[in-house]
């Protein structure tokens, strides 16, 4: 739940996360070409699905009424697991939003140098 909270956060282009960066990297080129139609288009569905993202995430933690949850205790064997390699490629795609929104200057480098490359073709 976690995990997808915070990938659903970078679908909403919450700040500190890669989602965020690329929104912002989007809209930036929108007004740069003098498209602001588009701009404006982009920016309101961002926030339709932003609200979308989340009520999933409203979803996942918020209590539903009627339903009892169950105790749990530590030693509780039918609690669902991932298995070891699951859990370090989300490890790593989680770890890749959070430095991507922290710190996207060497990636936003990156694909600029690879347009450039594409475009002398």
């Amino acid at each position: 739940a976690g995990m997808l909270t915070l990938f659903l956060l970078a679908q909403a282009g919450v700040p500190f996360t890669g989602g965020f960066i690329a929104k912002l990297t989007i809209f930036r080129a929108a007004v740069d070409a003098g498209q602001y139609q588009l701009a404006l288009v982009g920016m309101l569905a961002a926030v339709v699905g932003a609200y979308v993202y989340l009520r999933l995430v409203l979803a996942m933690y918020a209590p539903v009424e009627g339903v009892e949850v169950a105790e749990t205790t530590a030693d509780d064997a039918d609690r669902p697991r991932i298995d070891w390699g699951s859990g370090l490629a989300l490890t790593i795609a989680g770890a890749g939003v959070l430095v991507i929104g922290i710190i996207p200057s060497w990636f936003i480098s990156v694909a600029h140098q690879a347009t450039q490359l594409l475009a002398a073709r």
